[in-house]
């Protein structure tokens, strides 16, 4: 239940989400990615392209890494298992796997510009989701009058929505279906959180293999 004291939280939680995004996007502008989009040259930014995904691999594991340090000083022992199997690199494998897929297989032969701007926006808005999920879980501990799981959700769900309606105003609509893969990921790892905060790793596991798509020859459990 949100009250009145709430507001000035959630205001300004939907105020540095919206400034982020929004950051994102003209970084991307900036960075040229409107014109790979369109070019589709992936001789001239594979390097590039190789290189951002190393540094949006190392962000996310660092923010993982942090989280997990917090989790372990808690008093969540399902939390901080939660945690552990994603620091573990499964989710960060995972993107560094699309991201570089794209590049060879990317929507209209533009594999370079695709990644790009996939990179962009899971560096932005995953970490971003990450804060978001962190906040409202302390919020969730920490206040008398809890927030509830699907709150949470859908405050992740406003800067996801804000990059999907500046990346379709920028890029097209063939950025609809990189950011709703985008947003994907996010959900995949708050849903991961939030199990284990409940649950045991098995849960946890299980969750994974079941949001997390499967590749060709490899069983879900396996690939967990």
């Amino acid at each position: 239940m949100i009250h009145a004291s709430d507001t000035p939280f959630l205001l300004a939680m939907l105020v540095v989400s919206a400034g982020l995004c929004g950051a994102s996007i003209l970084l991307a502008r900036w960075l040229g990615v409107d014109r790979l989009w369109r070019a589709g040259s992936p001789g001239d930014s594979g390097e590039v392209v190789e290189q951002l995904a190393a540094l949006a691999d190392a962000a996310l594991r660092r923010g993982l890494l942090s989280i997990e340090r917090e989790a372990a000083t808690s008093s969540l022992p399902g939390l901080a298992r939660g945690v552990e199997l994603l620091a573990s690199g499964r989710a960060v494998h995972e993107v560094r796997d699309t991201l570089l897929t794209e590049v060879d297989h990317g929507p209209g032969g533009s594999g370079a510009g695709s990644a790009l701007l996939m990179t962009l926006l899971v560096g932005t808005v995953g970490l971003l989701g990450l804060g978001a999920a962190c906040g409202a879980a302390w919020w969730m501990v920490a206040s008398v009058e809890a927030a509830t799981v699907p709150m949470v959700l859908s405050a992740a769900a406003v800067p996801a929505g804000i990059v999907l309606i500046g990346a379709n105003l920028v890029f097209g609509r063939r950025a609809e279906a990189i950011a709703a893969r985008t947003f994907h990921g996010l959900l995949v790892i708050e849903a991961v959180c939030m199990i284990g905060a409940s649950r045991d790793g098995s849960a946890v596991r299980a969750a994974l293999n079941a949001m997390l798509p499967r590749r060709e020859g490899v069983p879900a459990a396996a690939a967990a």
